[in-house]
């Protein structure tokens, strides 16, 4: 069973404002917070259309503690002949990352029908046609992945 530690005086402001720091600094500034912590990010996704950044840091520079995982947008219904597009900005420091376009025939049962691997820096605009109406899943996959990536996706 867990123990109570009750806080008094300048140390109850002092926790309760360390907590807003970081919950603050992972809104306003990812980056920074990435610095501290190895990673950081904000995301957010309406109906057809939505926005991340991941920021991944290599604190000791060595393969173990590079960013290993994954990002998901979560379901998003799209239509037979309609376009995924995906404005893709990264600043790549070591490793690769991939993403994926899921398709859902039943939930949870999920069918890769798009991917595409980056491991260079730069701007891109990529298009995916959808060739089936149904509930879709963007990922984000990275290993041994330092660096920044911002993607932007939208159903037209």
């Amino acid at each position: 069973m867990a123990k109570a530690i009750p806080l008094k005086g300048p140390w109850k402001y002092l926790a309760i404002g360390a907590v807003l720091a970081f919950l603050l600094g992972n809104w306003v500034l990812p980056e920074l917070l990435s610095s501290a912590t190895g990673s950081g990010g904000r995301s957010y996704r309406l109906l057809r259309s939505g926005y991340t950044e991941q920021y991944k840091t290599n604190l000791t520079d060595h393969w173990i503690t590079a960013a290993k995982g994954n990002w998901k947008s979560g379901w998003f219904p799209a239509l037979s002949g309609e376009t995924l597009v995906l404005e893709v900005d990264t600043e790549i420091e070591e490793g690769r990352f991939a993403l994926y376009l899921w398709e859902y025939s039943v939930p949870p049962f999920k069918d890769i029908v798009w991917s595409s691997s980056l491991n260079a820096d730069g701007q891109e605009v990529l298009s995916v046609p959808i060739e089936s109406s149904g509930l879709y899943t963007l990922w984000i996959s990275y290993f041994n992945f330092s660096g920044d990536i911002t993607l932007g996706w939208r159903v037209e």
